[in-house]
């Protein structure tokens, strides 16, 4: 039982550890073991088209395989046809409201798929985007918005009430279900 001696020998490391000297490292996995979760589990590098945006590979990927499923999420799945449409009307209505370069778009809603249509939104107006958790006090969000003078803010109906003043422009988000 590999699992067992290798949590015995652990115990008997750190047992001996401390034993020896209360201001010693404590290594609790053997050298190679350390090396394979520290640095080959973590070589996660990817090389990737760096001349592009990321909205621009996610459109590319939506002429690739438009059916394909992009975002999963509770127990529900959308294809990355389905994620650009939404994503591309609202880059749109941004763009008709004023966001482009040098311009931000808050996003204050739920951990969703609306978020990430959001973002994408965003980044496909020429924007940038400034994510606000909700749990957040009123007084921080107020200043996240003010100091990063957000244009316009993307929200919940259901979130409408933990905002406070401000001078964004505010656009209730619409389920993507009926987008």
């Amino acid at each position: 039982m590999r699992v067992h001696e290798d949590g015995a020998g652990a115990v008997g490391r750190v047992a001996g550890a401390c034993a020896r000297d209360g201001d010693e490292a404590i290594e609790a996995l053997p050298e190679a073991e350390r090396r394979q979760v520290l640095e080959e589990w973590n070589a996660t590098e990817a090389d990737y088209p760096k001349e592009k945006l990321i909205h621009e590979l996610f459109e590319e990927q939506v002429e690739r395989s438009p059916d394909a499923v992009a975002l999963v999420y509770e127990d529900g799945q959308l294809s990355y046809g389905r994620v650009e449409c939404p994503a591309n009307r609202l880059a749109h209505y941004l763009r008709r409201h004023g966001v482009g370069p040098e311009s931000l778009v808050g996003i204050m809603v739920e951990r969703s798929v609306e978020m990430v249509v959001g973002l994408l939104g965003a980044l496909k107006a020429g924007g940038g985007y400034v994510p606000i958790d909700q749990e957040y006090p009123r007084e921080r969000i107020a200043l996240m918005l003010g100091d990063a003078r957000v244009r316009l803010l993307l929200t919940q109906q259901d979130l409408m009430e933990k905002l406070p003043q401000h001078a964004a422009e505010v656009l209730s988000w619409t389920p993507i279900g009926s987008v």
